[in-house]
């Protein structure tokens, strides 16, 4: 499933489509009295959803060594990729330890020895417990704001494995069976042997193009993406014996609006 789910993730994006909508038909009519008699009530609308707030989540996801060998070759054009963007970085747990200031930061690099520079992970309010559970090596994704170079590359506001977050949030939302396990791709693995991936972005373009590109490869009954335009999050469901049980998709669509 590890690797259906991969591949279905790392597709190329798609074109986007635009959907328009039909605007009603009109009920004007030359005769006034007939327009009275015949023109319906329109509809009161809805009230607007409150709008999400997605702005915590990563525009870029990339690994420890690609933000490093950006900024040794060329600062200048790596700022203009990363500066001031919510980024989702993976990489090795270098140190864990607390500024002048008694603020936490983790660093990340790709577990060469000696790693200069590393990106040091400021981490946000709530996640001491998260960077005191790290051990040096392991693996580790965070996300945060990249705030440049300054001897390490600067990441503020961390949030320290998010995915596992997600995946456990996922699973709280379905009642708790399962258990999320880290990897490439975070993955709750339910009891049934049915595996789901969660994976959500900032921005409705990107989603669009994402969902778009897997549904179309998506052939094999064995694995299913779910999406949800109300969180823009998508879910890879599947099992080693397929098809994927309808009330799990609608579950699992219920719990994605919800994140």
């Amino acid at each position: 499933m590890r690797q259906i789910a991969l591949a279905l993730l790392t597709l190329s994006l798609a074109a986007c489509c635009n959907l328009g909508k039909k605007s009603p038909p009109s009920s004007e009519s030359s005769e006034s009295g007939t327009a009275a008699n015949s023109a319906s009530t329109a509809p009161t609308p809805a009230p607007a959803a409150p709008a999400r707030d997605f702005t915590g989540r990563p525009s870029l996801m990339v690994s420890a060594k690609d933000v490093l060998d950006e900024y040794k070759n060329n600062e200048v054009r790596a700022d203009g990729k990363f500066k001031d963007k919510i980024v989702q970085i993976r990489g090795k747990v270098g140190d864990v330890k607390k500024d002048i200031t008694d603020s936490i930061y983790v660093t990340v690099g790709t577990g060469a020895t000696l790693e200069i520079p590393e990106v040091q992970c400021f981490v946000k309010d709530g996640e001491a417990k998260a960077a005191a559970a790290l051990n040096k090596g392991e693996d580790v994704t965070v996300i945060g704001r990249v705030d440049g170079l300054l001897m390490n590359v600067l990441v503020k506001d961390c949030v320290i494995n998010p995915n596992m977050k997600l995946c456990d949030r996922m699973r709280v939302a379905l009642g708790g069976p399962g258990e999320c396990k880290a990897g490439e791709l975070t993955a709750l693995h339910m009891p049934d042997k049915t595996e789901i991936a969660v994976v959500c972005v900032a921005e409705k373009e990107k989603f669009d193009k994402v969902t778009t590109s897997a549904s179309l490869k998506t052939t094999d009954n064995r694995a299913s993406l779910v999406s949800s335009s109300q969180s823009l999050c998508m879910a890879i469901m599947a099992t080693e014996k397929g098809p994927i049980p309808q009330p799990l998709i609608d579950k699992v669509q219920k719990a994605l609006d919800t994140l």
